[in-house]
C-alpha cells in the first residue's frame, strides 16, 4: 500500500490540571491523498525543555478511515509522563489498501 498524505490542523494542547487528570491533545486530520486512507492514527509525543521525550500515545481519528479531501477529529490523552512537558509533536499515519 501507499502512505497517505495527511495534514494536521487545529491542534490544541491542554496540560494536566490535577494529579489524576491527563494531558489532552486534540485536532483535525485531513486526507490530501487521491485514495481512501485506512486505519488513520495520530502519534503524539511530549518533550521536556531539554528535548527528551517524556510521554507518548497513539489514538485513532474518528471513523478510522478518511476518504479523499475529508477530515476527522482526534483526541489523545496522556496520563503518565516522566517530566513536565514543554512542547508536543503530532504525527498522522494512514495507508491505502
Amino acid at each position: 500500500g501507499e502512505v497517505a498524505k495527511l495534514d494536521i490542523t487545529d491542534v490544541k494542547f491542554t496540560p494536566k490540571k490535577q494529579a489524576y487528570s491527563s494531558h489532552d491533545i486534540s485536532g483535525k486530520v485531513t486526507n490530501q491523498s487521491s485514495f481512501l486512507a485506512k486505519n488513520v492514527m495520530v502519534i503524539v509525543s511530549l518533550y521536556d525543555k531539554a528535548g527528551k521525550i517524556v510521554g507518548a500515545t497513539q489514538a485513532p481519528v474518528a471513523g478510522n478511515n478518511l476518504a479523499t479531501a475529508t477530515s476527522a477529529r482526534f483526541e489523545a490523552k496522556i496520563f503518565d509522563v516522566a517530566e513536565t512537558p514543554d512542547r508536543w509533536h503530532v504525527l498522522a499515519v494512514g495507508y491505502s489498501e
